[in-house]
């Protein structure tokens, strides 16, 4: 069995807050402790890939995609139940055993990526969450988004996005994009050929019928907006729920990090290269990193991580976004963490993977994040701290990491 390095971090994190919230109040030294970042417990979970907090029943818990690039083998969904539950009697101790991860679905996937849960008010007529799938391994890309409805278990599945050959999806965010009061899917879909043609990402929506012409299990119109985009990564500024919409984009194939303005029915109204000279781009998020308010506070840096196979070039990065994203200038990049050494000897191997911020304590927005790093090809996860206080807001230092022989 393994639990790759995202979800022992995770399982991690899960520990530290709970810690922190049991803990609060008490002195500093106790309130340090119970941020430290520590292993909690490890599931019994074969081929864990991304975990994700979701309602199941219910309930929170803990639900994580297992793939392998095995072709006989299918890829599937876990879960374990009332993880709130599981996280305090772990720390409450006394050798209860670790929680039981038992299987959500049936469904058989390929390549079951990130979670997305359904906000309101469509959760009231379709509750769950949304998944991309598929990836470029053979046999396994030609993927869709699906819905999984969570009111019960096993969870009921329905693919929402059209196919095409050879492409595949990692996520999905809900954004009204036609202005009918229906919140519809924004997603990226990328294609690597196997053996011509050019690899590139696409920025697509998917339109949402409404509760009256849904018929609950055709897939919903898909439409495109931008190619080449990005294709495994991306992110709507400040979480806008109606276009016209900001996005922000990781293409992976173009190595370059991109912000699009997005009107009504996909029309692209503007369009800003942030970074081309930053290699193959994993991940471009906007992050609360630094905390607090004006030009550097909340809501106001991307958090980037590029995927090389090149230790020097490798890291995390920083942008700091500028209050009028249509002509503001771009912050320098940042570099929070670097030098990925590549340890995996798969084809195509290279490091790092995701990145996240993450706090101890949810409440203390105010305060700096620390960064977590999937390392992918490296086969490590990190945890990057501040560490250079007020004048030098960018020095993070790496404070814990672990080898998991594993992507």
């Amino acid at each position: 069995t393994l639990a790759t390095a995202m979800l022992a971090v995770s399982a991690a994190l899960l520990a530290a807050a709970a810690a922190a919230t049991a803990r609060g109040g008490h002195a500093k030294d106790q309130a340090a402790a119970a941020d430290a970042l520590r292993p909690l417990f490890t599931l019994d979970v074969a081929s864990a890939a991304f975990p994700s907090v979701q309602r199941v029943a219910g309930a929170n818990a803990l639900v994580v995609s297992q793939f392998t690039g095995n072709p006989l083998y299918s890829g599937t969904l876990a879960y374990v139940a009332n993880i709130s539950a599981a996280v305090d009697a772990a720390l409450r101790g006394g050798g209860a055993p670790p929680p039981h991860a038992a299987p959500l679905t049936d469904f058989e996937f390929l390549w079951p990526n990130l979670m997305t849960a359904v906000p309101a008010p469509l959760s009231a007529r379709m509750p769950g969450f949304v998944v991309g799938d598929g990836f470029l391994v053979p046999l396994k890309s030609t993927g869709t988004v699906y819905h999984v409805d969570t009111r019960a278990v096993p969870a009921k599945v329905r693919a929402l996005a059209p196919t095409k050959e050879e492409m595949f999806y990692h996520r999905g965010e809900f954004v009204d994009m036609d202005g009918d009061g229906d919140l519809d899917v924004l997603t990226a879909r990328a294609i690597k050929p196997l053996l011509e043609g050019d690899a590139y990402g696409e920025l697509v929506w998917l339109e949402n019928p409404g509760a009256a012409h849904d018929d609950g299990t055709s897939t919903w119109p898909l439409h495109s907006i931008v190619a080449p985009g990005p294709g495994v990564y991306f992110d709507v500024i400040n979480g806008t729920r109606r276009a016209p919409v900001w996005v922000v984009g990781a293409e992976f194939f173009g190595e370059r990090v991109s912000l699009w303005h997005i009107g009504q029915h996909g029309k692209v109204l503007a369009h800003r290269v942030v970074d081309d000279a930053i290699g193959a781009v994993e991940v471009a998020a906007q992050v609360n990193l630094l905390g607090g308010a004006g030009a550097h506070g909340a809501g106001r840096h991307l958090l980037v991580s590029n995927h090389l196979n090149d230790a020097a070039r490798s890291g995390v990065f920083a942008y700091e976004l500028p209050a009028n994203l249509a002509t503001g200038a771009f912050g320098a990049r940042h570099k929070l963490a670097g030098n990925f050494t590549v340890r995996s000897s798969l084809p195509h191997s290279a490091s790092p993977g995701f990145s996240y911020v993450a706090r101890p304590r949810a409440a203390h927005t105010d305060a700096p994040a620390r960064v977590l790093v999937a390392g992918d090809g490296s086969w490590e996860a990190y945890e990057y701290t501040p560490s250079g206080g007020a004048a030098a807001p960018y020095k993070f230092a790496k404070t814990w990491s672990k080898n998991y022989d594993g992507t």
